[in-house]
């Protein structure tokens, strides 16, 4: 698959995650954080400001701190082609 395609269908399907996210917080059947996070994650390839916000929810929420830093450290691999040093809770 050209790199162009994966592109446009890694950002539709965030799109549509972080959408059926949304619509899930506020029905009270659809659990929106299921979508939102994938969604949030597949956006991040293309979004540098989503590691950022990563590492805002690491350090808001420290219960899910090792799981959401190492999402930020992925993302940020492949932003910048290097490894980073995870911050120490």
């Amino acid at each position: 698959m050209a790199p162009l395609a994966k592109k446009v269908l890694r950002r539709v399907a965030g799109v549509l995650l972080v959408l059926l996210g949304v619509v899930g917080l506020l029905m009270p059947i659809l659990p929106g954080w299921i979508f939102l996070i994938p969604g949030a994650v597949l956006l991040g390839f293309d979004i540098p400001k989503m590691v950022s916000l990563l590492r805002y929810l690491q350090r808001r929420f420290p219960r899910f701190g090792r799981v959401l830093g190492a999402i930020a450290g992925m993302l940020h691999r492949h932003h910048t082609g290097e490894q980073c040093k995870q911050p120490d809770p």
